[in-house]
């Protein structure tokens, strides 16, 4: 059992610049619209340092039952530190979701940061919550081409395109330690672990198509595909990797992880009518590639994962790609309509 204290100094700075250019097109009587196009550059640098501290109970005796201690323990028959002496009054309540939930007995910031003002001399720093800290510089540069063009006034077509390239520069801790890794020093920082410094380079293309058919005055259809991306996180990609021999465990991440890719196929139908109001349904279908997950698996073949033969038999957590094509669909339901035969006040809901 022992008492811990993280503080974490994350800085970000994020620069942008952005250029969109439209130009009216029309051919006869039949088509009109516009093309567009443009681009953007984006800019973002992070870094992050944790510092931690820990006192052990078996490092200070009689840490939680010191007769001269100004904090209010409470320990159990075992020895060990009751939650009681951190929670608030009992009249402290407050609701969350929109009043579905009320919430009492929290723990109060203030008693913690009494607990810390007391006991701060006895901490020692943890120097492991370094092996989490890494800075990034991430550049994005995009470029994107499309058109609205309606043919009469029944149609709308919607084609475009846009490409985008990613630039990275990521800077980690990487190494090994034999020790647990609370104890790890200072000096190992420097002796067992080095700066780890990958780059990053991707392009992606992202192609869309939307229409929109009028069939009659009072029923249309849309239809779309189109594609998306969700990009990895900064501490999946910063080059952080770190064997624990004592723990048996390696920890990593992947630079090269590639993002999660959306195709997106949409088609809604929607109906409208003075008494009936506004009725849609419709219907989606996704399919998601390279999704990203943590997975957690022993290692069998290390040479298989670029890793030191000494590890086999060791437990191993990094983000990868799911090589196999998830897919989503469903369908919506919505209407929207203007009570106007109600009797007041009835008349105004919509």
């Amino acid at each position: 059992e022992s008492l811990s204290n993280s503080e974490r100094d994350e800085s970000q700075e994020n620069t942008s610049a952005t250029l969109d250019l439209k130009v009216p097109v029309r051919l006869g009587g039949w088509l009109d619209g516009y093309l567009k196009f443009g681009g953007k550059h984006y800019s973002n640098y992070r870094d992050r340092l944790t510092t931690g501290y820990r006192v052990f109970n078996w490092e200070t005796p009689n840490l939680f039952t010191d007769p001269e201690a100004t904090f209010p323990w409470e320990v159990n028959d075992s020895g060990r530190a009751r939650m009681a002496p951190f929670l608030g009054a009992p009249d402290d309540t407050y609701w969350i979701l929109n009043g579905q939930f009320q919430m009492a007995h929290m723990p109060s910031i203030r008693f913690v940061n009494q607990m810390w003002d007391e006991y701060s001399d006895l901490y020692r720093p943890l120097y492991a919550t370094r092996l989490s800290d890494y800075n990034a510089t991430e550049r994005l540069s995009a470029g994107y081409v499309m058109t609205e063009l309606n043919l009469g006034d029944r149609i709308m077509i919607l084609p475009g395109i846009r490409y985008e390239y990613e630039h990275s520069e990521y800077t980690a801790k990487a190494g090994a330690f034999q020790d647990k890794l609370d104890n790890l020093e200072e000096d190992d920082l420097t002796e067992s672990f080095t700066d780890s410094l990958a780059e990053r380079n991707m392009g992606m293309w992202f192609p869309m198509v939307q229409a929109r058919i009028r069939v009659t005055d009072w029923f249309d259809m849309r239809l779309a595909r189109t594609v998306s991306t969700s990009r990895p996180s900064f501490g999946d990609l910063a080059p952080r990797f770190n064997i624990n021999y004592d723990g048996g465990s390696v920890r990593r991440s992947n630079t090269q992880i590639s993002p999660m890719k959306a195709t997106n196929y949409d088609l809604f139908l929607t109906f409208y009518q003075n008494r009936l109001g506004l009725f849609t349904i419709g219907g989606f279908y996704k399919e998601v590639e390279d999704l990203i997950y943590t997975r957690n698996a022993n290692i069998v073949f290390p040479d298989e994962l670029g890793l030191p033969s000494n590890t086999r038999l060791f437990s191993i957590t990094e983000p990868v790609n799911n090589p196999n094509l998830t897919t989503v669909h469903g369908f919506e339901l919505e209407w929207q309509s203007n009570f106007t035969n109600f009797p007041p006040p009835l008349n105004g809901l919509v």
